[in-house]
């Protein structure tokens, strides 16, 4: 649709509109306002000659309409491929094949429908069944809203879908981006589809806010991690972990590492990030194991599949004893290591490839108040400062930690009349007062007879 436009000479505002089906209507008004309000109109003409994209919310199952958007829409975002990870679960529940999306050598991304047969290899295939058995129930309940006709599912069947993934271990962040995917969805079909009428569903659910994710590694677990990495078969992929943390990459960037556009001598490597290509600066140890690697006949720097890597990163989380470390953690780990050893949060923020210092800020605040380090130093001076009390008495009797010693009488005294005389007892003692007591009244009568 043109906009308003004059032509030199001529009286009037024109106004030119084409309708889908090919033809073109023009129209001149004495004012521009009034062509805006004929292209408008025209607009809904055309709309309603139209009708819904895809026949509206009552002709599509919930399954096959995120499937259409994961075509229009989830392909052209940076997260892309947990987006599309995420919609494959209404997908194939409908009994539509699974999608993937393929990186061309130019970086150029398209959606593919990848055969039931070849989806996923077998072990993988185990993989995902066991983890998907660990919220069955949540897993369902996807499977019946997939092959429902979006007009027909409502804000309760969302609401139902939040309460059992909770229930069934799902956090906060991931029930965020399930509601999350679903709203934009639905906004999308209405503001562009022609979905009008359509009232989307996720409207009035409110969830509270994630906590951003920080991890720390100690050194025993990172022991573990190598000593799981050890024991993996497939040369490729210690050294693709070592990257990660060293390099601070994304997994997608390391995967588009190519021999052909990385500089071992200016330690620079153009990787896709961010849905474009930029420019990586190589740390020495990410340069280090880059020059270790074997070069075969293929471009590209890791030839291993992410079905590879998720699989081996798995067994070696499991190994290690962490299965909540996800392969995502290990650059945050690698940040952190870097701030806490002094680096700069603009020199930071280009090694993870950040348009502002915002995040890299957050990990050099976060190494410069490191509690911990600062709590175990302080530890060991005060150690000798305040021991800890004994739980034990001398004869054997066992008494709390912060029990109290009771009051003692020994050093509490009464002065009480012992014939003419003024005498000091020692509270709760009997007979006799003590000799220190006794001795202290005849000094003080001796003074008195001498004044």
């Amino acid at each position: 649709m043109r906009r308003p436009f004059q032509i030199a000479g001529r009286k009037g505002w024109k106004g030119e509109y084409k309708f889908a089906d090919g033809s073109v209507r023009r129209e001149t008004f004495p004012t521009e306002d009034e062509v805006v309000a004929w292209l408008k109109e025209q607009k809904k003409l055309d709309e309603a000659e139209q009708g819904p994209l895809f026949g509206g919310p009552s002709r599509m199952t919930l399954g096959r309409f995120l499937g259409e958007y994961a075509a229009r829409y989830s392909i052209a975002k940076d997260g892309y491929k947990s987006e599309i990870d995420r919609i494959n679960h209404y997908v194939t529940a409908v009994g539509l094949p699974r999608l993937a999306v393929v990186i061309e050598d130019n970086g150029n991304r398209s959606l593919v429908t990848v055969p039931a047969a070849k989806s996923v290899p077998k072990a993988f295939r185990r993989h995902m069944d066991a983890r998907m058995a660990k919220r069955a129930k949540t897993y369902e309940l996807i499977r019946k809203l997939a092959n429902k006709p979006v007009s027909k599912v409502g804000t309760e069947d969302i609401r139902g879908l939040v309460t059992t993934g909770t229930t069934e271990g799902w956090g906060d962040s991931t029930i965020q981006k399930e509601v999350a995917l679903l709203k934009t969805a639905f906004n999308s079909a209405i503001r562009e589809w022609r979905w009008t009428g359509f009232v989307n569903p996720c409207v009035g659910i409110k969830l509270g806010k994630s906590n951003k994710r920080f991890i720390v590694v100690t050194d025993a677990q990172m022991n573990r991690i190598v000593e799981a990495l050890s024991q993996c078969d497939n040369p490729q992929f210690w050294p693709l972990v070592d990257m990660a943390i060293h390099s601070t990459l994304r997994l997608h960037s390391l995967l588009s590492l190519r021999w052909s556009q990385t500089d071992l001598e200016t330690c620079r490597a153009r990787v896709w990030a961010k849905g474009k290509w930029m420019d990586a600066q190589l740390p020495p140890r990410a340069v280090a194991i880059l020059q270790s690697l074997p070069r075969g006949t293929s471009d590209n720097v890791f030839t291993m599949t992410e079905n590879a890597i998720d699989m081996a990163w798995d067994g070696v989380r499991q190994k290690a004893g962490l299965p909540q470390l996800r392969f995502a953690d290990l650059r945050h780990v690698g940040a952190t290591a870097y701030a806490k050893a002094g680096i700069g949060a603009h020199a930071l923020k280009e090694l993870l490839l950040h348009t502002t210092t915002r995040m890299a800020e957050v990990y050099v605040n976060l190494a410069n108040s490191d509690i911990v380090k600062a709590l175990n130093v302080l530890d060991e001076k005060l150690r000798e400062l305040t021991p800890m009390p004994a739980t034990v008495h001398p004869h054997g009797k066992q008494k709390h930690a912060r029990a109290r010693k009771p009051a003692a009488g020994a050093n509490v005294f009464h002065l009480v009349k012992d014939g003419e005389r003024l005498v000091a007892k020692r509270v709760g003692s009997q007979g006799s007062a003590s000799k220190v007591a006794s001795a202290a009244t005849d000094a003080d009568d001796a003074l008195e007879r001498r004044a």
